[in-house]
């Protein structure tokens, strides 16, 4: 089996990712064949539909069991560890992140006020994307284009989304950090590290400090005055 950080095999991934879903639920996961359970990237939960799961482009359903409203609130906050008051923020932009870096977007009616949304007032589909790091996304290439010597290029990357631009950042920190050079992360989205009760889920070095859950630009001041980082990736 193929593994990541921590020696968790892809199909413990989702294991871990499902984990805020029912025993009945978790269960059907688990009878599908392993190959399955290994290239699922998103467990897609809606009301009054079976739950469906999504590998390359397609969504496969899973059961004939629908979901009903209360099952779809008790996932969110089971997902949330019964304590969805300390998710707020993230809640407000769409998304939960979870023990192990996946991530939990949600969906429903809103409580907006002057502009802003305030929270959700009621769920109506959760998207469960399983986290994954894939460990040598950056090839050797692509580093020696980002850093010459000593010397760091200002690098953007441009792709449709769902086409590995963080798993690639995620990667590139980890490569050049692990090589001593002083990395910052503003993680605005909790994507990169995806920091939970402070500790990142994903390797990103051993050099490499994360601001996460603040916008970019504000981030990536707060970096440059306080860390004096070397390379800062957004």
């Amino acid at each position: 089996n193929h593994t990541e950080k921590g020696g968790l095999a892809v199909e413990q991934q989702l294991k871990q990712a499902c984990a805020c879903l029912l025993p009945e639920r978790r269960q059907a996961l688990a009878r599908l064949p392993i190959d399955t359970q290994a290239r699922c990237e998103e467990l897609r939960l809606r009301v009054e539909q079976p739950m469906q799961i999504v590998v390359g482009e397609s969504e496969q359903r899973v059961g004939e069991s629908v979901f009903h409203s209360a099952e779809i609130k008790d996932t969110l906050e089971r997902a949330a560890e019964y304590s969805l008051h300390t998710c707020a923020d993230s809640l407000r932009q769409g998304f939960l992140t979870m023990r192990g870096g996946h991530r939990v977007g949600v969906c429903g009616q809103t409580a907006v006020q002057d502009g802003a949304m305030l929270s959700f007032r009621s769920i109506s589909s959760l998207n469960i994307r399983i986290a994954r790091q894939i460990k040598g996304a950056a090839s050797p290439e692509l580093l020696r284009q980002i850093r010459d010597g000593t010397h760091l290029h200002n690098t953007l990357f441009l792709s449709p989304p769902g086409w590995g631009k963080t798993t690639l950042l995620r990667d590139i920190a980890r490569q050049l950090a692990d090589a001593g050079v002083r990395t910052a992360v503003a993680d605005e989205r909790a994507e990169l590290a995806a920091l939970y009760h402070g500790v990142p889920q994903f390797d990103i070095g051993r050099h490499t400090d994360v601001i996460d859950g603040c916008p970019k630009a504000q981030a990536a001041m707060m970096l440059v005055k306080t860390m004096s980082p070397q390379l800062l990736l957004l």
